[in-house]
């Protein structure tokens, strides 16, 4: 059986109105996309497809954390991931995508989100891989790296406010 499978939703059949699916990504999910930057993490799937008799809306809400390297200290790190989004699927009479909106066969009886899914995560993660990590116990900060990095910083004189770049212009005689 596909561990994907149970990313599909019926559409078919459905009665007009609310409808809720919840899912959980871990890394059996994350191993079926080729060249994921996230290989392993725990993230909740919160799926609501409001049906009309003309289209679907489905809204997406993610919350979990995914394994990453910390970007300040180098450490191995649970990265809080979460975000939420939505598309329309519409039926035609033949299948193709623009921007937000899925057209799907009218003999379609069910539709795979999992791609969406994934994609949604991928890009609900933060750009820049570093959070609050002051609270976890124990900290999975690097110490020797971030002793450095402070060391570094120390090293760094301020700017001389007194003589700035605007004084010296100011000086000119024209």
């Amino acid at each position: 059986m596909n561990p994907l499978s149970t990313f599909v939703i019926p559409i078919y059949g459905i009665k007009p109105g609310e409808h809720w699916f919840d899912f959980v990504c871990d890394e059996t999910f994350f191993s079926h996309f080729e060249d994921s930057p996230i290989e392993r993490g725990l993230i909740q799937v919160k799926l609501r497809v409001f049906k009309t008799i003309d289209f679907f809306q489905l809204e997406f809400w993610v919350e979990g954390a995914v394994e990453a390297v910390c970007d300040r200290c180098t450490a191995d790190i649970n990265l809080p991931t979460k975000g939420n989004w939505s598309i329309v699927l519409k039926y035609a009479e033949e299948e193709r995508e623009e921007d937000e909106v899925y057209y799907i066969l009218t003999s379609q009886h069910h539709f795979d989100t999992s791609k969406i899914i994934y994609d949604g995560i991928v890009i609900s993660m933060p750009i820049i891989k570093v959070y609050d990590c002051e609270e976890d116990t124990p900290r999975p900060c690097n110490m020797k790296v971030l002793e450095i990095l402070e060391k570094h910083q120390q090293n760094i004189s301020p700017p001389d406010d007194e003589n700035t770049v605007w004084d010296s212009i100011k000086k000119i005689d024209f």
